[in-house]
Order: C-alpha cells, then sequence, then structure tokens
C-alpha cells in the first residue's frame, strides 16, 4: 500500500466500479467529491476524507476501558 494510501481515510470499493460510479458514491456519502481516485490492490480507493471527517472516525476508534 502507497504511503498515500497509508496516511488518509478513504472510501473503499471493489475494482469493479469505474471511477465515475465511485467519485458519485463518494460525494453523496461526504457532500464533496473525491480529490483523488486511485486504483491500487485490487481496489478503487476515492478520497482522502477532509479533515473534519478524518477526525470524526478517529475519534469513534478509540477503544473504551470496561469499568473493572
Amino acid at each position: 500500500m502507497s504511503a498515500a494510501l497509508a496516511n488518509a481515510y478513504w472510501l473503499v470499493f471493489p475494482a469493479a466500479i469505474s471511477d465515475e460510479a465511485a467519485c458519485i458514491r463518494f460525494e453523496q456519502k461526504f457532500g464533496y467529491p473525491p480529490s483523488e481516485i486511485i486504483r491500487e490492490n485490487g481496489y478503487v480507493w476515492s478520497g482522502p476524507l477532509a479533515t473534519a471527517e478524518a477526525k470524526q472516525i478517529r475519534s469513534s476508534e478509540q477503544s473504551v476501558s470496561p469499568a473493572l
């Protein structure tokens, strides 16, 4: 995986989807078009997500410790 893909959040599709369809789906989901479409590792990567969406994802990924 390239560094550009590893250091950001992307909306990923199977390779069978067209670049145009990936752009449309990204824009429907996030309200703005992706800045890049990359075909790598058998997938279509659209994005990256803007900073606000990425921060929201990062905060939801933080684990919660169970009460002891």
